[in-house]
């Protein structure tokens, strides 16, 4: 299976549903969005399923380069995802 996100592609691996599977997390340059895809097989043998673009509460995520009172959302950025497990800490 190919994975085509675009330009600038920054993957990362993490089980993200918590269902002991690492699915595939992409920020990408071509929409500056982070795709995920879900992983219906195994880490041994991964089946990723069409990608879908992260939202929090219904809003893409960008990067604000301004203040909070005045948002200004940069959508032409580098999205690298990183994953972290607070609950481990």
């Amino acid at each position: 299976m190919i994975l085509d996100v675009g330009d600038y592609a920054i993957p990362c691996g993490a089980d993200w549903n918590g269902y002991g599977r690492k699915e595939l997390l992409v920020g990408y340059q071509t929409a500056s969005k982070v795709a995920l895809y879900l992983n219906s097989g195994s880490d041994a043998n991964p089946a990723f399923t069409p990608s879908v673009n992260l939202q929090a509460g219904g809003v893409y995520f960008y990067r604000n380069t301004n203040t909070d009172a005045n948002p200004i959302l940069d959508t032409w950025v580098h999205l690298t995802p990183q994953i972290w497990d607070v609950t481990q800490y």
